[in-house]
């Protein structure tokens, strides 16, 4: 079997596509939190419980972004899915620093979960998708 052509524009649109799930979602997800009256307005501190929630959802997301940009590039599945990952990592990062300096923003740990979640939850979902084209071993 031969190797798909190289095809950068591709795999820029598999990224940008995977992020925009990720931040679409996990936006559209703390919105419904809020508007059902589940969670307090934006701005405001979470408890502990919630954030918990939106910590899984978020993960939950994270693999669905990441199975899509596996899905979407045009060679190296995991590798477009693992940059996804350490660029949620980068970004996240910068949110705990931000957090841990400017304070009152709630506990520390969720933006710190956030951050060290971002790239096991992009490894699972490149490995699902390339386990499906292996015929299903994830491991």
């Amino acid at each position: 079997m031969t190797e798909p052509a190289r095809n950068p524009l591709r795999s820029v649109v598999a990224i940008v596509v995977g992020l925009i799930i990720v931040v679409g979602l996990s936006t559209a997800a703390d919105l419904l939190m809020v508007k059902s009256g589940v969670a307090p307005g934006l701005g405001t501190v979470w408890p502990p419980s919630l954030l918990a929630v939106a910590l899984a959802y978020r993960c939950a997301i994270a693999v669905l972004g990441a199975c899509t940009t596996a899905r979407l590039a045009p060679r190296f599945p995991m590798w477009h899915a693992m940059f996804l990952g350490v660029f949620g990592f980068v970004v996240s990062l910068a949110g705990v620093v931000v957090a841990a300096t400017r304070g009152g923003m709630g506990p520390l740990w969720y933006p710190i979960a956030v951050a060290t979640t971002a790239i096991p939850c992009a490894w699972l979902g490149g490995q699902l998708v390339v386990a499906k084209t292996r015929g299903g071993d994830l491991f």
